[in-house]
């Protein structure tokens, strides 16, 4: 039997895609991962689950916080693979794999504190040279703020001004190599 709509949610056709903030998985280093489940009718669906490495031990867990999207932390380690366990809503368990773990690059952290003043922009490197970059914000395609960011320590944290921005989303789209130390 049919009736229009047709509506199609079948639970074991889920999809969930997972977005680590800075792009890529580094081994080594804390990175936030985003996550969005999606349903056949191409709507947010609510989930939980947990994240397993190779030995299927639990390193991780989350669960969506609204229409099918939420984050959770991991520090992923060289050579591991991950795979996250989905528990669907009539009972089965579906597997899905995180995406692949570098062994160098670099991962950007941005917090946007409520109360606060200043966005915090921590930016990790794992790699072999020492590393000059630049870091650039911007609102409505307009750049608004760019600094140097040496990474010689492996790690940078900076403090930018809420205010020099303009209202709406700002994007730090660009963390550019500028030259080998």
């Amino acid at each position: 039997k049919l009736s229009i709509p047709l509506l199609i949610n079948r639970p074991e056709n889920t999809d969930l895609q997972f977005l680590p903030e800075g792009g890529h998985l580094v081994a080594g280093v804390t990175s936030k991962i985003g996550f969005k489940a999606i349903g056949e009718d191409g709507k947010g669906v609510a989930v939980t689950g947990k994240i397993l490495n190779s030995k299927q031990e639990e390193v991780a867990n989350f669960k969506s916080l609204h229409k099918g999207m939420g984050s959770f932390d991991l520090m992923p380690q060289a050579g591991e693979t991950y795979t996250a366990q989905l528990s669907l809503s009539d009972g089965t368990i579906k597997s899905y794999a995180l995406p692949e773990v570098k062994v160098s690059g670099t991962v950007l952290s941005i917090n946007n504190p409520a109360n606060g003043d200043s966005l915090e922009v921590n930016i990790s490197a794992v790699t072999d040279a020492t590393m000059l970059y630049y870091l650039v914000g911007q609102t409505r395609g307009v750049v608004y703020f760019t600094k140097v960011i040496n990474l010689s320590k492996g790690t940078s944290k900076n403090y930018i001004p809420k205010n020099i921005f303009p209202t709406g989303i700002t994007r730090f789209p660009y963390l550019v190599k500028i030259i080998s130390l």
